[in-house]
């Protein structure tokens, strides 16, 4: 069970998964479409579509341009044909990244597609620092998490998670925005949507500490972030990454490296993460997932959903005349009466003051 369906004056929200010309096997639409409640559409460099109100950012079996290190032989295209197709699919998936990123679009990236995001998160040229991709060492690091591709269901690992992040407020079911607020509000009357699963309606849980998640794992590259470049006018950035959830290393494990990045977000605009696991597969509670671990990984997924409706219920606002004459008329109201207070306190302030009588 997911979120149930979720909808806008009848209209349900509209997420693109970038699935067309995919290096590898065909996505599951019933995976997204089960964790977030919306109708899923696929993209592709044959097939856009402007107007949807998210975006599902999948992996795929290639090797990301620009990735740092030693390149994975197995991940290499096998034709000149199907270079190109990959070509073709990582242009359009990074141009269509940036028209998200741009427009505040809700965007969740996992595996190669949060890598994806990663490389097109900042923009350097305006003080935001810069994503890097690099490739694993081909040591424990990697075995840890490239595990086989057909096994999506089997944990492989833990993650440490930031509980007072984004991700950290969702897998709690607070919304990603704060406060305090559920992930996801009831309907008129306290009730929850037919067919929804009623844990992702439960008031949040307390942020006492971090939150340790079992996740999947089928990659062989990561992400880092390096901060903006020095003597830029110190301007403040942008934009800014926050790193919410790392790889929990065993008392065992020696490895000299920095934890792998598991969980990332961007903030000054929507919703807009990378995970390296697959939630969409670990919400389904099944193989070595324990139940809280799949409640976590299901309440990703209906954040994205619950972006995707609230980013549907703004652009049908604002395509809404009558509702846009009466907020231009109340916005320069507002304005006026501010204006007026601020001339009125000039004007005090500036008039001569009178002699207390003695």
């Amino acid at each position: 069970m997911g979120p149930g369906i979720r909808s806008v004056g009848g209209r349900r929200p509209r997420i693109g998964l970038i699935d067309r010309g995919r290096p590898g096997h065909d996505y599951d639409k019933a995976l997204v479409t089960r964790g977030t409640g919306a109708q899923v559409v696929s993209l592709g460099p044959d097939a856009d579509d402007p107007n949807v109100n998210g975006l599902f950012v999948p992996g795929g079996r290639y090797n990301l341009p620009g990735t740092l290190g030693d390149e994975d032989p197995r991940h290499e295209p096998k034709s000149e044909q199907e270079a190109r197709d990959w070509a073709a699919r990582i242009d359009f998936q990074n141009e269509r990244i940036g028209r998200a990123r741009d427009a505040c679009v809700p965007t969740l990236g996992v595996c190669g597609g949060s890598r994806s995001m990663a490389q097109n998160a900042l923009d350097p040229s305006r003080n935001e620092g810069k994503g890097v991709t690099y490739h694993l060492a081909n040591d424990g690091t990697q075995t840890r998490h490239n595990k086989p591709m057909n096994q999506p269901w089997g944990v492989a690992h833990e993650i440490v998670v930031d509980p007072q992040s984004q991700m950290g407020r969702i897998m709690r079911g607070e919304h990603w925005r704060g406060g305090g607020q559920p992930l996801l509000t009831r309907l008129p009357g306290g009730g929850v949507p037919p067919g929804a699963d009623p844990r992702l309606y439960a008031p949040p849980e307390p942020a006492d500490g971090p939150l340790f998640v079992r996740v999947n794992s089928m990659h062989w590259a990561a992400v880092r972030f390096e901060p903006p470049a020095g003597g830029n006018n110190n301007a403040a950035p942008a934009a800014q990454v926050h790193v919410a959830a790392h790889e929990q290393r065993q008392g065992g494990d020696q490895a000299a490296d920095a934890p792998v990045v598991e969980g990332w977000e961007r903030y000054g605009g929507g919703l807009f993460m990378g995970m390296q696991s697959h939630p969409e597969f670990a919400q389904i509670p099944v193989g070595g997932f324990r139940p809280e671990d799949s409640l976590r990984h299901a309440r990703i997924m209906a954040a994205l959903g619950q972006a995707a409706t609230e980013h549907l219920a703004i652009q049908t606002l604002r395509n809404n005349p009558l509702f846009m004459r009466r907020f231009r008329r109340l916005l320069n109201r507002v304005r006026s009466t501010a204006e007026g207070a601020g001339a009125r306190a000039a004007a005090r302030q500036n008039s001569p003051q009178e002699e207390d009588p003695k």
